[in-house]
């Protein structure tokens, strides 16, 4: 599974990534 906003690959673990005001549960 690969995050397209920052591009780096997340592998089955849960985490949050803040981006510009943005916030995405992964």
């Amino acid at each position: 599974m690969q995050c397209e906003i920052c591009g780096e690959e997340i592998r089955g673990r849960s985490q949050r990534v803040t981006l510009e005001g943005t916030t995405l549960e992964v």
